[in-house]
């Protein structure tokens, strides 16, 4: 006896039969008109989820009553399935066996048996009570049916939803008798099939979602057994290592790289990491990851393999890149001019961008030298590239080997752990803006003319030479080619940096342009102080062209800054100009007299000697300079080398 089963899983089908009788039934004439079958067939089939559900139905029960009659030699029967509304879905057996039966009962696939006029049958009863049916012979109320031993039973889907009904018929009662332990035996085997069909469909669906989500992934994976055998990659690992990906399934980690993979010390050791740096040489080229691996273990702590994930360090520089915002922000438009001398510099500067070469900027302070850097990396086919400016007279002495060129972990004292890339690794693939490149020490000049012939690097403590592809863009406030004649400078990198020069002219220069852009400073900060004014007097503007601005553009911006917050009026006058200037020079002589007062009495508390006299003063001179060592050298008329031994 078939107990109905309590599953509640998507689709299935369940039987129990009546103590005491055999099996199931299931069919009566009388069909439906030719018309109402045309009609009807257009909506016979369920649509999406509950068809593949009759679809993989079919396939089981096909199955099974194949091996009935290679099993038990039986063919004189039929097997029917029905939907809920009690339509024909289809009939299995034998072929003659099912038309003869079709012909003489004028029964179809899409008909409905009318039971009003042939009487109940095992299939009604079944979609009445959800339970199997047995109706045999003359239990049948139509002549027509009584040389029938029929059982049926319910077919449900794993949410317990009844789809149909099954009927299984024979026209011999010994041969129903005989044949019902193959039925059963059926019955239980297409559950599992189906079971394990819905099973086999549900792990697919995971295998495609997983694997959709690893391939979605920017960074490589890869995952070995315990026998180092690939068992899966996904497209962007075997991208970055460059092997076929359906290849390298199945295949020894070994057999299909040129290196030896570090994911098998991992596996030997047992021990994994995480985000660890690693260079690796591999058809002719060096692959730089950060890469971390993780062992896999089973329940009682036996590796079954490793999973490695990985990632180019360019995609890792590149966003850090974005993140702390080492891109360009400025273009030729923003540089505001139309004088003949700003034109010109912009010419060059376009011609610049158009090249890959070095270039070398020159221009006093404030002149704008760091925005005509940007503007010519935005220009430039490395505009998508990373933008990182760096003042050469701001490093530190003893820092500047590591800030430009990296270092490994452990290489000396207070070097962070694993290790950390220079600002040139960091700019690989864009430009570097290396300002007030006169300021560089005479040692670091050599260590950076072996980077630009070699296009190559070593991180400070490091053994490999790390490939760069880095435009330079220098600039200097100072005539480097005087400062060559001086030895304050290497002759050899000035050529290399000076293949494309473009002199910043000094705004006293610009004629018109200082109109231009006192009037632009002045709408922004105007707005960005939520201020009304329109302009300056025409006696104001006639000041302001007619200064000489040792600081620039740089000055000028900031003195329109600060007459926009003091302004009163919607104009800015020649008498708001004398009022701010007056207060600049009585804060600033009240600055000197200050700093000399407290000169004066350190001096007098105690006696220093002439050489720690000129050391103080050398640092006095160096704040005063906001700590520029050539302008403090310039000042004082002294070579750097004694400012560099006077403040170390």
């Amino acid at each position: 006896m078939f107990k109905q089963s309590n599953l509640n899983k998507p689709y299935f089908i369940t039987i129990s039969l009546r103590e005491g009788r055999d099996l199931m039934s299931f069919f009566a004439s009388d069909c439906t008109s030719t018309e109402e079958k045309k009609s009807r067939n257009r909506f016979l089939w369920a649509e999406g989820e509950e068809k593949k559900h009759w679809d993989d139905f079919f396939v089981a029960v096909n199955k099974n009553i194949e091996k009935i009659k290679i099993n038990y030699g039986f063919k004189n029967f039929i097997i029917g399935v029905f939907n809920k509304e009690r339509h024909l879905l289809k009939m299995f057996g034998e072929k003659n066996i099912v038309e003869n039966f079709q012909k003489k009962h004028n029964i179809n696939t899409g008909d409905s048996w009318n039971h009003k006029k042939v009487g109940t049958t095992a299939v009604d009863n079944v979609l009445k009570s959800g339970r199997s049916e047995v109706v045999l012979g003359d239990e049948h109320q139509s002549d027509v049916l009584k040389s029938w031993y029929t059982a049926a039973f319910p077919i449900f889907d794993f949410q317990n939803k009844m789809l149909g009904a099954m009927s299984f018929i024979s026209f011999s009662k010994e041969e129903f008798n005989e044949i019902l332990p193959a039925v059963n035996e059926s019955i239980e085997n297409i559950k599992n099939q189906l079971k394990m069909k819905k099973l086999e469909a549900e792990l697919d669906e995971k295998n495609r979602f997983e694997e959709a989500i690893a391939n979605q992934v920017s960074e490589g994976i890869i995952f070995i057994d315990k026998n180092a055998v690939v068992k899966f990659i996904n497209k962007a690992g075997a991208k970055i290592l460059k092997v076929d990906l359906e290849d390298s399934i199945g295949r020894h980690i070994k057999e299909i790289v040129d290196f030896r993979p570090v994911i098998l010390n991992v596996l030997e050791s047992g021990k994994g990491y995480v985000d660890k740096e690693f260079f690796l040489k591999s058809k002719g080229e060096l692959l730089h990851f950060i890469k971390s691996a993780t062992v896999i273990k089973d329940d009682n702590g036996n590796i079954k393999g490793v999973l490695d994930t990985f990632r180019e360090i360019k995609r890792v520089k590149k966003m850090v890149n974005v993140m702390t915002g080492a891109q360009a922000n400025f273009c030729f438009d923003d540089i505001i001019g139309e004088s003949e001398e700003i034109n010109k510099s912009k010419r060059i500067a376009g011609i610049a961008a158009e090249s890959d070469s070095n270039v070398l900027i020159t221009g006093k302070t404030g002149t704008g030298k760091e925005l005509f850097a940007q503007s010519i990396h935005r220009a430039s086919g490395r505009q998508d590239g990373p933008f990182l400016a760096i003042n050469c007279s701001a490093l530190p002495m003893k820092l500047i080997e590591s800030e430009l060129f990296g270092y490994v972990e452990g290489s000396f004292t207070g070097a962070s752990k694993g290790g950390r890339p220079g600002k040139f690794e960091m700019a690989n693939g864009g430009t570097i803006f290396l300002d007030e490149i006169g300021e560089m020490p005479l040692n670091m000049q050599v260590k950076l003319l072996r980077v630009i012939q070699e296009r190559k690097l070593m991180r400070i403590g490091g053994s490999e030479l790390i490939p760069i592809d880095v435009r330079i863009i220098a600039a200097t406030n100072k005539d480097l080619s005087k400062e060559v004649e001086k030895n304050n400078f290497r002759g050899d990198l000035y050529y290399r940096l000076n293949v494309l020069n473009i002199n910043i002219p000094e705004l006293k220069n610009r004629g018109n342009d200082i109109r231009l852009l006192a009037n632009h400073f002045l709408s922004i900060f105007a707005d960005k102080l939520n201020k009304d004014i329109t302009g300056f007097t025409e006696k104001a503007m006639h000041y302001l062209e007619n200064k000489s601005w040792p600081g620039n553009v740089r000055e000028l911006e900031n003195c329109v800054e600060r007459l926009v917050n003091f302004a009163q009026d919607d104009l800015i006058s020649y008498k708001d100009i004398v009022n701010f200037q007056h207060g600049q020079n009585e804060k600033e002589e009240k600055t000197n007299e200050k700093n000399n007062l407290t000169a004066e009495k350190k001096l007098s508390k105690e006696i220093l000697s002439l050489n720690e006299m000129e050391a103080e003063y050398i640092k006095r001179v160096l704040s005063v300079c906001d700590n520029n060592v050539s302008e403090a050298a310039r000042r004082l008329g002294v070579s750097r080398t004694t400012i560099y031994k006077n403040i170390n």
